[in-house]
């Protein structure tokens, strides 16, 4: 069974020779630094990812009810555009067989 402290002493004694012991600290540092912080990149890469999709979440919930919303409006002016449309022609009809037409398409106006 290997030690973790036995393989960092030997780690150290082959890297004497080349580096110096107090390099190899140094260089394991530095490694272990870079590592840490590229993590760190990475998971706030990752957050603000889900923020964004979170927001267009928000912002395609809002959009169906937008869609929703016109919807209805468009409904609404449909229908009135019909009331509209019954009463001119009701105007026209009465106006049409009548001696005094203004006066027969405002009285079918007035009587919806």
């Amino acid at each position: 069974m290997l030690n973790l402290g036995n393989l960092l002493d030997r780690a150290v004694s082959f890297g004497t020779g080349i580096l110096g012991k107090w390099k190899l600290y140094l260089a394991l540092a530095g490694a272990l630094v870079l590592t840490h912080g590229l993590a760190y990149c990475e998971g706030r890469k990752d957050g603000k990812a889900s923020e964004r999709a979170a927001q267009a979440i928000v912002e395609a919930k809002a959009a169906v009810k937008v869609r929703k919303a016109d919807a209805k409006a468009v409904e609404a002016v449909e229908a009135t555009k019909a009331d509209v449309e019954a009463g001119n022609q009701r105007a026209r009809d009465a106006a049409a067989g009548s001696d005094d037409p203004l006066k027969s398409a405002l009285d079918s106006l007035g009587g919806r």
